[in-house]
């Protein structure tokens, strides 16, 4: 301002001391200069050249001021008259456009408050909350903000629910709401919320009456049901926190540490006897092992506990016993220290104003004692134990003696494993059982080649159609049965593929459908004259061929001597019992009287003596009774075996050993002896007894050989070679006398070696001249 007036003085005082005859500027007022000067400075406050008029001093105004020294209020100087008509001379239409109506309703909200319910399901307490709103009208921009106010511990989410935007009245947004449709009283329909307006402020009102219009009553809000059951159960707990508003405990406190001796002050024989407690009990707790048995109600369980009784205050701790996998959090208290009451009090006694003046009992330590049941807050606990301090406080003070503890395990629990569920008969077993054996599914691993790709094969007829012949074939690889029909004469029906190579499960009871858990055939199980159960079809097996016979020499059935022992010994005493002579009884069991006793009549005879046998041991024990080896029994094999006085065992086998029952085929028997080379009875009594002690163990003379001659270098055996293998590789108990009659028989001379044929010779007996 002062720059301004200093250079308008200078202005004007030129123009004035002017000479009327200079030509250098036109003539112009002193009003004119200042126009002039007024349009070349800048539009910024301040230049305003219509409050400068008259004007001298440009102080800030102020009607407080100091008068001699002394404060006091001084006339307030108004503008000059001539700044006021300018004022009054104002266009109202420019003033309206230089001040728009967004600018003139600029931070202006109208603000009204009110509620709406939200329906709670499925609680006891409420079935619809209140929630208080504050909404907010911006009439620059006609935007709406709603917000709930916060309240303390309401575990609710307060605050702004609306953001401020234009609310649509409807879900279409055609229509929004404005000025005209906020009234108290009125349902506003907000995103699914329909909100009541109750109330409104002091600006709302005072605009709308400006208006031309106004605003209804104050309505009030309705009750919530969960706010006022809080506010009750907040005012009977506050009743219940009893006030010292004169500190007379803090009074008593301070005058009994100052040594006052005022009688009513002093502590009471309760106090002074709780002391005495802290000072000589401090730090000593008793310590007793409880159950918990709570199985008869619902979910109920068998729960362990530590009871924790402190001397010092008589207060009583709970600690649970955590066991693994209980299910249970391990929390590290279950009644936390407190004095525990004897008993509950009941619902209908819990009187407020009672309770505090109402005689209560609590657990002591001598209510704690082994075998009792003590009820800790409803619950019934039974005290099994105690530790050794226990056992001390307790025969000290009590004389207590009997400290036994209670035997609380409960019984093993019985967990059943699930086996896996029957086939179906879809696939294989393998393959089903994938899905049990594991949630990841593997296909099943194939079964390793034990005996490379060789087969079994045997010719067979159905039992019930013996006209249909059939071939079965059983794969060593993976024991697996392969059926395959041949072609026949006017039977009707087509040769082919009878079952496809399969495992096959063997008939057990009750499992006719074959989905239930049982044994495969195996090798051992197929054999001559056998009758197997294939799928509910009797397949009877009545030949083979060679290879087979091979595989199965190399795979023999095994079958216990004591057994085969015992069925000789029930033989002999059917014999002895029965007939009078060996021939009556060799007639009797030659069934078809064609001179020999076959398997059929060998296992008819052992079905009538109760001991039924299988294929494998008949056929074991007809190899013990066949010498020859032609398959039968004949009279000279039946009276040397069955009968007692041809009966010897000075070369049994052990009776823990095993007899070979397989096929097997030896050189016939030389018939005709020379009694000028004759050995003496002893010597041929031990020979016969090691050869049949030797064809028991090793069915095959070439391989019985091979083992005598495996120490020699020319396959030949001698004297050496032969007493060794006798005596280490077959294991024979003999004597040395029996040693030396049969090194006498097989070596005539102590520098003879015996190739194969010679020793087969020497074996079936031969006299010495034949042994060339």
């Amino acid at each position: 301002h002062f720059f301004v007036c200093h250079l308008l003085c200078c202005v004007v005082h030129w123009k004035m001391s002017a000479t009327p005859n200079s030509s250098a500027f036109p003539t112009e007022t002193a009003e004119e200069s200042v126009d002039v000067l007024k349009n070349t400075l800048p539009a910024l406050p301040g230049y305003s050249f219509e409050v400068l008029k008259g004007r001298r001093s440009f102080r800030k105004r102020h009607c407080f001021d100091y008068v001699n020294g002394v404060p006091q209020a001084t006339e307030v100087r108004s503008r000059p008259p001539e700044v006021i008509q300018g004022l009054l001379r104002t266009n109202t239409v420019a003033m309206q456009q230089a001040h728009p109506t967004w600018q003139g309703l600029d931070k202006k909200v109208l603000r009204f408050f009110g509620y709406y319910q939200e329906g709670v399901h499925e609680c006891p307490k409420e079935n619809a909350r209140i929630h208080r709103v504050v909404l907010q009208f911006f009439l620059e921009d006609d935007t709406l903000l709603m917000s709930e106010p916060h309240q303390e511990n309401s575990g609710l989410a307060q605050g702004t629910i609306l953001k401020r935007h234009r609310v649509p009245k409807s879900l279409d947004g055609e229509q929004y709401y404005t000025l005209d449709d906020l009234d108290i009283g009125v349902d506003l329909p907000i995103y699914g919320k329909v909100v009541h307006l109750v109330d409104c402020d002091a600006f709302t009102r005072h605009f709308y009456h400006e208006l031309g219009r106004g605003v209804r009553p104050v309505e009030g809000y309705p009750d919530d049901p969960f706010v006022t059951q809080r506010m009750q159960s907040l005012s009977r707990s506050a009743a219940r926190k009893a006030l010292d508003p004169d500190h007379q405990e803090m009074k008593r406190f301070h005058e009994m540490s100052a040594g006052c001796s005022n009688k009513t002050l002093q502590p009471t024989a309760a106090e002074r006897e709780a002391a005495q407690d802290f000072f000589k009990y401090d730090r000593q707790v008793l310590r007793f092992q409880a159950v918990w048995d709570d199985r008869g109600t619902m979910h109920g369980e068998y729960r362990l506990f530590t009871l924790l009784f402190f001397l010092a205050d008589k207060t009583l701790k709970v600690i649970e016993v955590q066991r693994q996998n209980s299910g249970h959090d391990p929390f590290p208290v279950f009644i936390k220290r407190q004095r525990v009451p004897k008993t509950r009090t009941p619902q209908a006694d819990s009187n407020l104003e009672t309770m505090s003046t109402r005689p209560q009992e609590y657990i002591t330590e001598t209510d704690l004692a082994i075998g009792r049941t003590v009820s800790l807050m409803g619950r019934e606990m039974l005290i099994y134990n105690c530790d050794g301090f226990t056992q001390k406080y307790y025969r000290s003070k009590y004389g207590m003696s009997d400290f036994s503890p209670l035997d609380v395990t409960l019984p093993a629990k019985r967990v059943s494993r699930r086996g896996p569920p029957p086939h179906m008969g879809f696939g294989s077993e393998e393959d089903s059982l994938a899905s049990w054996n594991s949630l990841v599914l593997k296909p099943p691993k194939d079964r390793p080649p034990h005996l490379g790709n060789r087969v079994l094969r045997f010719g067979g007829y159905l039992e019930n159609q013996p006209c249909r012949r059939m071939l079965l074939v059983y794969f060593l690889s993976d024991d697996t049965v392969g059926i395959y029909e041949q072609a026949g004469k006017n039977c009707g029906t087509v040769a082919g593929k009878f079952l496809q190579p399969q495992r096959v499960k063997k008939p057990i009871p009750g499992n006719a459908t074959l989905t239930q858990s049982a044994p495969y055939y195996e090798a051992l199980d197929f054999f001559v004259g056998a009758k197997v159960n294939i799928n509910g079809h009797i397949l009877v097996l009545d030949m083979t061929d060679e290879q087979t016979v091979r595989l199965l020499e190399g795979v023999p059935k095994e079958s216990s001597i004591p057994e085969v022992n015992t069925v000789l010994k029930r033989l002999r005493e059917y014999v002895a019992v029965r007939f009078t002579r060996a021939t009556d009884a060799f007639r009797a069991l030659d069934r078809n009287h064609d001179g020999v006793i076959c398997l059929s009549e060998l296992g008819a005879v052992c079905k009538e003596l109760d001991f039924p046998m299988t294929p494998g041991e008949l056929a074991a024990l007809i190899s013990y009774l066949d010498v020859n080896g032609d398959g039968v029994i004949d009279y000279n094999e039946f009276v040397g075996k069955i009968h007692p006085q041809a009966y010897v065992s000075e070369l049994e086998v052990d009776p823990t050993g095993t007899v070979t029952a397989s096929e097997r085929t030896t050189s016939p028997v030389f018939q005709q002896r020379v009694d000028s080379a004759a050995l003496t009875a002893e010597d041929e009594r031990v020979l016969r007894l090691f050869r049949e002690k030797l064809l028991v163990q090793h069915s095959v003379l070439l391989d019985t050989f091979r083992m005598l001659s495996q120490r020699s270098s020319d396959a030949r055996i001698g004297v050496k070679e032969f007493t060794e293998t006798v005596q280490t590789t077959l294991a024979m108990q003999v004597t040395p006398v029996q040693l030396r009659s049969l090194i006498r028989q097989f070596f005539p001379s102590p520098q003879s070696r015996l190739n194969f044929k010679e020793f087969v010779k020497v074996l079936d007996g031969a006299p010495h001249f034949l042994r060339k």
